[in-house]
């Protein structure tokens, strides 16, 4: 029973790769296909809800199950729900153009992003600086173009212009540049060319932008929280159940029927943290099922629902061979590395930063933020 959401799943992520037309506004309701995709979710929701229960999961689960098992753990958000509502007018993405890791053109990046304030969006600072040749804001000059965040969904989705207002951008302190020489082909023939990408530490992985010319009421609080205090009396072994909002790309690159992945804002419920990496460079592990175009969507935990106290940052997306693998449900502490984890930047540099260079912290972002 419990297996049988993964093969599902498995199965209807090969009906949905068809190049059905998608129409313009798709409901989460009457979708058989999203159905299907709804009831996986409710299954893995009920395998990990107990914390017993999910304590002996590395004993009845392979790695391998626990990853098919996970392919279900995004569902699409029914924005009627009486908690989502609020969720339809805050939730959105970023779209923009920045730098290529080879310097040389313009790449265009999207990523999730939060609404916090009336005018104020917070996303991930690597969707608009993971090129090291991508310049940060400097006073009086916008080296950010063309960032738009994109809020709703199908013939209801609306665009607003937005510009960065805070960002962190230390070097060594923030962030770290990788150089290398990668061999890669162009016109059929191999060329060497530079990479310089910047590698962020997920607790400053994060960037506040506001929208220009656009103001209203709808805004998700914040839950300012120390890494130290987030883990006191919690079993490592279980962790803390969290949910996550946003755009993963394994979700929003299917057709569900006649409606395409990206009608839709996801939600993974139940999915865990453990602990800060130890260095505090990584943020907190989570087994998060996120993939690329999550970056910056943000995370609640349960006990805390209304208020967001991270953003999904980096992490291990890949094998060995560089394939998108998706993360055991189980966290392996002693081997991380191969348990494919993700990362969760929390929000307490960014509110300490704020304080010590504009003079107020995250619970007054709303009236400075415009």
């Amino acid at each position: 029973m419990k297996i049988r959401a993964s093969i599902i799943f498995l199965s209807l992520m090969q009906m949905g790769s068809n190049n059905t037309i998608a129409s313009s506004y798709c409901s989460v309701v009457n979708n058989e296909k999203i159905d299907a995709i709804i009831e996986a979710a409710a299954e893995l929701k009920s395998i990990v809800e107990d914390d017993a229960e999910f304590e002996k999961i590395g004993e009845k689960y392979s790695p391998k199950l626990q990853r098919d098992l996970n392919q279900g753990a995004f569902e699409p958000i029914d924005f009627n729900e009486q908690k989502h509502r609020l969720d339809y007018h805050t939730l959105g993405n970023i779209v923009v153009g920045t730098k290529s890791i080879y310097g040389n053109s313009l790449v265009k990046v999207e990523g999730s992003a939060i609404k916090i304030g009336k005018s104020c969006i917070l996303t991930s600072a690597h969707v608009l600086y993971s090129s090291g040749y991508q310049d940060f804001n400097q006073k009086g000059v916008n080296n950010i173009r063309g960032l738009i965040f994109k809020i709703g969904s199908g013939t209801n989705t609306k665009e607003y212009n937005a510009s960065v207002f805070f960002e962190m951008t230390k070097e060594g302190v923030d962030y770290t540049v990788e150089t290398k020489t990668e061999t890669i082909v162009v016109d059929g023939k191999k060329v060497q060319k530079d990479i310089k990408r910047r590698i962020f530490k997920s607790h400053s992985d994060l960037v506040l932008l506001k929208l220009d010319g656009h103001s209203d009421f709808y805004y998700k609080k914040t839950l300012v929280v120390n890494p130290a205090k987030l883990f006191i009396g919690i079993d490592e072994e279980v962790g803390r159940k969290i949910s996550c909002h946003g755009s993963p790309s394994h979700m929003t690159s299917q057709n569900y029927g006649e409606c395409k992945g990206v009608d839709f804002k996801w939600k993974q419920e139940n999915a865990r943290i453990f602990r800060e990496d130890e260095d505090g460079v990584n943020g907190v592990y989570t087994n998060l099922a996120s993939s690329e175009g999550m970056s910056g969507g943000p995370c609640y935990l349960n006990d805390e629902s209304d208020k967001v106290f991270g953003i999904v940052a980096g992490g291990y997306g890949s094998d060995w061979d560089g394939a998108f693998k998706l993360p055991r449900l189980k966290f392996d502490k002693n081997n991380y590395r191969n348990g494919n984890v993700r990362y969760i930047g929390l929000l307490h540099i960014l509110d300490k930063r704020l304080k010590a260079e504009l003079g107020y912290g995250l619970d007054s972002i709303s009236d400075n933020c415009r």
